[in-house]
């Protein structure tokens, strides 16, 4: 592979394709490096045979044809590479005492409730625009800070191990960006909007469409209740809310069916999209902006 890291080193990809071999065609040892910054050990150097030095940051998903930025360290790995294990797989007794042997927890595969409430928490930070100006029972905000809805991601526990996610970047959510949104009323994606190989809700478990943020509020009534608490937060002023107390008005962007449908009397734009649609070379999926904006705003929760 003529695929290079930032520093020289050949860059991998971890990948759920297993394959059986005999030892015979075992080479050498490689030193896998999980960061640009990470060092290697001067032991490895003086091992009597060549050794590979490689960086591997990310996951490849065949069926799919994404790369996965991974959020982890070396026991990770070693967890990934035993939960594609057939055997494992089947065998619940062999599988406890294999993660016992190498001093590592065997990974739970039911849900967590726990983890599930957590994410139903955000921050805010003061208001930019509180009852002084508009609707005084309204208070308006530039930005606010979510955990990641991991049971609605797909692969979630690549991307992040259950264990790790309280250490996760949390994601800060500004006006003006371009979102996904759960949406029960969202229209399959098929067709011309559907990418070879991946599910048709790829990268999430739930329908959902395009959005933009164009504002975040609360209603400041009742702000005592049991669903708000003090942030921890160094922001002074700052509070955290559960999700379903916190709205967002958006603008709605159309996926290529959408677009044609809406351009049924006007030749020239339908000509034009469909020769985006029939583009066998598209990679990502081709979204539009448009000036349809949701009347009723929407839950972060949604």
């Amino acid at each position: 592979d003529d695929t290079n890291g930032k520093d020289g080193n050949v860059e991998i990809f971890e990948t759920v394709h297993v394959a059986v071999v005999d030892a015979s065609a075992l080479l050498g040892k490689m030193v896998v490096k999980l960061h640009q910054n990470d060092v290697v050990d001067t032991a490895d150097w003086y091992y009597s045979v060549p050794i590979v030095v490689a960086l591997c940051e990310k996951f490849y998903l065949h069926r799919e044809k994404d790369i996965l930025q991974l959020y982890y360290h070396v026991e990770q790995m070693i967890t990934r590479g035993l939960e594609c294990s057939e055997v494992l797989s089947n065998n619940a007794r062999l599988r406890k005492a294999t993660y016992k042997y190498l001093g590592m927890a065997c990974p739970t595969r039911s849900d967590d409730d726990y983890a599930v409430k957590k994410q139903s928490w955000a921050e805010l930070p003061p208001p930019c625009i509180s009852g002084t100006i508009g609707d005084p029972n309204v208070a308006y905000y530039s930005s606010c800070t979510l955990s990641h809805p991991w049971s609605q991601i797909k692969h979630n526990d690549l991307l992040c191990p259950k264990e790790k996610r309280d250490e996760f970047p949390k994601w800060n959510l500004c006006v003006g960006d371009v979102v996904a949104i759960h949406c029960d009323d969202s229209p399959s994606v098929v067709g011309v909007d559907k990418l070879e190989g991946r599910d048709k809700w790829y990268p999430y478990e739930v329908k959902w469409s395009h959005a933009q943020i164009i504002s975040i509020f609360r209603y400041v009534k009742d702000q005592d209740s049991a669903q708000t608490k003090c942030s921890p937060s160094h922001h002074e002023g700052s509070i955290s809310l559960h999700m379903s107390r916190i709205y967002c008005h958006i603008r709605w962007f159309y996926r290529i069916s959408d677009a044609i449908e809406c351009s049924s009397t006007n030749q020239k734009r339908l000509e034009r999209l469909k020769q985006i649609a029939d583009d066998e070379n598209r990679i990502a999926e081709e979204i539009f902006e448009s000036g349809y904006v949701e009347s009723d705003p929407k839950e972060l929760t949604s």
